[in-house]
């Protein structure tokens, strides 16, 4: 065909359809590999024109036609950067942003590279490490896996990093048995957020602002203090607790409830010579049995021993020492903001609990 006018003849149209019905091919599937071609194909009812047992599917499509304005320009952006080398497909080169392309770029002095793969960009990096190579991964979700697939780190030589401490892998329980005190308490939440409690009906009780753990000693008297943001679980701050009031008095035991029941709190207990007296929670036992009794056996939950349940009584002491500090000493109805002035607005009541339970305690 010599003119655009041919594509729309109809004469010309209807006898490529006949001819194409009147053939009987084998079965094929035929991909089209661009997103024009898929909307061609639909715009003008392509599909009803072959004959049976052809199919059309849609292949992975050209980055020119799914690639955003936007991501385009901020691609470009980037060759104003000093060191910083562009690498893309050779057909995104031509494709106009806003103000410039590529071809225009590297016309005038920009880095530009062409790649067939992924990882030519990768080999390039690894030739000059002291220049930036940003890729642009453009195309459909079908391209996407062989970007995905260059992405893992590259095998670093022994020696060249040094591995993650510690107090760096794990959940923060995990983490916090290798800090000290100062980074336990610096890496806790202490912003104002929502904290959310099932009271004793089983309804769930939300509220905003703060949340205050103590430890509390025998005669209810407040040892350790720590402010962290509503959301915060208490088993975050268990640890803190425990090394906080360790470095102050000595004391045998660790009382808690089941909210506290992890490995590595007690595992950080026994480590301070402590006896950790937690109540079980109900996931150490089996939650549904199983019908295959003899092949998965049925674990009930463990219990406390006699002795450990009679001193475990004594936990709710605490639970009174909160209760005094709302309804007496003004924790429930702070007017300030900020955790520094919510910290030392409890306090004041904190303090003035402890003089009250000495007073109680004296002859």
């Amino acid at each position: 065909m010599k003119f655009s006018e041919e594509f729309r003849d109809k004469d010309l149209v209807h006898d490529l359809a006949r001819r194409l019905q009147s053939m009987s091919p084998e079965p094929a599937t035929i991909m089209e590999v661009c997103g024009t071609h898929t909307m061609s194909v639909a715009r003008f009812g392509l599909k009803m024109l072959l004959p049976p047992g052809v199919k059309l599917i849609s292949g992975p499509g050209c980055p020119v036609c799914v690639t955003s304005q936007q991501d385009l320009d901020g691609f470009l952006a980037l060759a104003d950067q000093p060191g910083v080398v562009l690498v893309s497909f050779g057909d995104m080169v031509r494709v106009p942003g806003s103000l410039t392309s590529l071809d225009r770029q590297r016309a005038a002095g920009a880095d530009v590279r062409i790649v067939y793969s992924p990882f030519d960009a990768v080999d390039l990096a690894q030739k000059e490490p002291a220049k930036q190579f940003v890729f642009f991964g453009v195309g459909f979700e079908t391209t996407m896996p062989a970007t995905a697939l260059a992405m893992p780190p590259l095998p670093r030589k022994k020696g060249q990093h040094a591995r993650a401490k510690a107090s760096q892998r794990g959940t923060r329980i995990q983490q916090q048995r290798h800090q000290e005190l100062d980074t336990m308490l610096a890496n806790l939440p202490c912003q104002c957020d929502i904290g959310a409690k099932k009271n004793s009906q089983g309804h769930e009780n939300y509220w905003r602002g703060y949340k205050l753990h103590l430890d509390v000693a025998d005669g209810q008297i407040p040892i350790s203090a720590v402010l962290t943001g509503a959301s915060v679980h208490d088993s975050q701050v268990a640890i803190p607790l425990m090394t906080m009031t360790s470095q102050r008095v000595v004391h045998l035991y660790e009382l808690m409830d089941s909210a506290y029941d992890a490995d590595a709190i007690h595992a950080h207990s026994r480590q301070l010579n402590h006896a950790p007296i937690i109540a079980p929670h109900p996931r150490r036992g089996t939650k549904k049995p199983s019908p295959l009794t003899k092949v998965f056996p049925a674990r009930p939950t463990p219990q406390l021993s006699w002795a450990e349940q009679d001193r475990f009584r004594e936990r709710t002491m605490v639970e009174r020492v909160n209760a005094r500090l709302k309804d007496e000493f003004g924790a429930s109805h702070l007017r300030v903001r900020g955790a520094v002035k919510v910290m030392a607005h409890l306090m004041f009541g904190v303090l003035a609990l402890t003089v009250d339970q000495w007073l109680r305690m004296a002859p």
